[in-house]
């Protein structure tokens, strides 16, 4: 039980639901040992003194099981399991918004109401949107976030690094909030915004899919670049100035490093040149790249060759290269229900399609141009709980010639597809 524990929370977090360790301690306290005989199960006074302590056993934070009544209530029957269902504070705001429904709240969320409880303002205004035309619901939305977003303020450092989990969605909505005028001019507008929020949820999706994605781990040689005699004058490299964002990533990625030797998850998990450890050399790159950006200081030629060198298919390689093809490598989208609603019978599902190229023009370090990145496409929709959509069902669709998906939220920005200019004739 320890040894699957201690490795599962590293990556899920702490159990939400009483488990062996807890109710251990509650007897313990109660009964001033910590164990019992068989006997003791039909011992009235031994059982008489726990029936009165049992209001010391915490409760649950988030209602997670189906209940059979017009409203939903305000926490789950108490109960214990052997392997809990581990506590996300993600799964915790969607429980607390949808608390009390379909009365005093709505039944279904929206991806939107997590990045809003961390402070982003155009989640803010979609979250509104969701429950416009209610006004219980609206007045019992803005309450609850209000709430939410002053706790989750005040949430301690070592609750986000009680897991991978936690520490992954604090470091996504560090990207939650508005932008100061030091940042570069493309970045403070609306379809920036925009963007930010998807980026926020399309990482969103692929932690609640698949919480550390350790399928993808793995180590290998990058090989060395040519002597910078040989190199041709590079163009400036940019990192998008989120100081909060890179510098939170870096923490992140030195805790997934620091466990996954502790715990021997991987082989060379414990090496210097470890996959993670090499990942965290390169956040590391990033950041001091971000802060000179956000200072208006241009990148040292260092940083710049460095940055154009860096490559991290590193991190997608098989931990064993058995030689045997993998038919879905590269193929990113991928789907997950994150919410039921028992009464409609509905699941509310997050989808990432194809990844997109993005163009922004900035003027940083001294000179204006043209830089190019990649950016998530988000879907949100609901299905039947009876046909929960699997990933090989949903790439099927995205990776055909007419994929035929559910549109993308109208708050997103437009995608434009490739197309080839025609020439001029002369």
């Amino acid at each position: 039980w320890k040894a699957i524990m201690e490795i599962t929370a590293f990556f899920s977090g702490p159990s939400d639901d009483l488990d062996y360790p807890s109710l251990r301690s509650w007897v313990a306290t109660h009964l001033n040992r910590d164990t019992l005989s068989l006997a003791d199960a039909t011992n009235p006074q031994i059982l008489e003194t726990l029936r009165k302590a049992m209001p010391a056993l915490r409760p649950a934070k988030i209602v997670s099981s189906i209940h059979d009544t017009a409203n939903s209530p305000e926490a789950d029957p108490p109960s214990f399991r052997v392997f809990g269902q581990r506590f996300t504070f993600d799964s915790w705001i969607l429980s607390e918004l949808t608390r009390g429904s379909p009365e005093v709240a709505p039944t279904m969320p929206t991806a939107p109401f997590v990045a809003a409880a961390f402070g982003d303002p155009l989640a803010h205004r979609l979250a509104k949107l969701h429950v416009r035309g209610n006004p219980t619901h609206e007045k019992t939305l803005a309450l609850r976030l209000g709430r939410l977003e002053a706790q989750l303020h005040d949430v301690d450092d070592s609750a986000w690094f009680a897991s991978m989990a936690a520490k992954q969605l604090h470091v996504m909505t560090r990207l939650a909030g508005e932008l100061s005028s030091d940042h570069p001019h493309y970045m403070r507008g609306p379809a920036y915004a925009s963007r930010k929020l998807e980026a926020m949820l399309g990482s969103w999706t692929e932690l609640r899919h698949d919480t550390v994605l350790y399928s993808k781990q793995s180590y290998a040689e990058a090989g060395e670049g040519a002597s910078p005699a040989e190199t041709p004058p590079l163009p400036l490299s940019f990192v998008e100035p989120h100081l909060p964002f890179w510098a939170e990533l870096e923490r992140l990625s030195r805790f997934a490093a620091d466990g996954f030797s502790r715990h021997k998850l991987i082989p060379d998990a414990s090496e210097e040149w470890s996959r993670l450890r090499r990942f965290t050399s390169h956040v590391q790159l990033c950041r001091r790249a971000a802060n000179r950006i956000a200072a208006g200081q241009p990148l040292s030629k260092e940083q710049n060759e460095k940055l154009w060198m860096l490559n991290l298919l590193y991190m997608d390689e098989p931990l064993a290269d058995h030689r045997r093809p993998d038919p879905v490598r590269g193929m990113t989208a991928l789907v997950t229900d994150v919410h039921t609603d028992a009464g409609s019978g509905q699941v509310l599902l997050e989808a990432l399609d194809k990844p997109v190229l993005m163009l922004a023009l900035v003027s940083a370090g001294g000179t204006t141009r043209l830089t190019a990145g990649v950016a998530y496409q988000h879907r949100e929709f609901t299905a039947s709980m009876d046909q929960r959509m699997t990933d090989e069902a949903w790439r099927k669709k995205v990776y055909s010639s007419a994929p035929g998906l559910p549109p993308r939220a109208d708050w997103t920005v437009p995608v434009f597809k490739a197309s080839t200019l025609p020439r001029k004739s002369r």
